[in-house]
């Protein structure tokens, strides 16, 4: 799985958002915020084609988290922003 290319990630005015381009702009009028740290961690993980599974062991070493917790924040993240095409499969 990984990140549509028509999605790009962008820091303005100090907040992380998702802004669509070209034809996801006529799905999504609008931007997505990314409210924290490990939600843009995420994101640029699922840049290149990654499971879940790898994605949830980058985070563990990155946030010192326990596993569990890194696939279910990870599936949250997906579910989220599955609805408006943010993802390829």
């Amino acid at each position: 799985m990984k990140i549509n290319e028509s999605f790009l990630l962008k820091n303005i005015a100090g907040k992380n958002v998702v802004v669509p381009v070209g034809e996801a702009g006529k799905k999504l009028n609008g931007m997505i915020t990314l409210k924290n740290d490990s939600s843009v961690y995420i994101w640029k993980c699922f840049k290149e084609d990654v499971s879940i599974e790898e994605v949830a062991d980058k985070i563990v070493k990155e946030f010192n988290i326990d596993r569990e917790k890194a696939v279910a924040y990870v599936n949250s993240f997906i579910e989220k922003l599955s609805p408006y095409g943010v993802f390829c499969k």
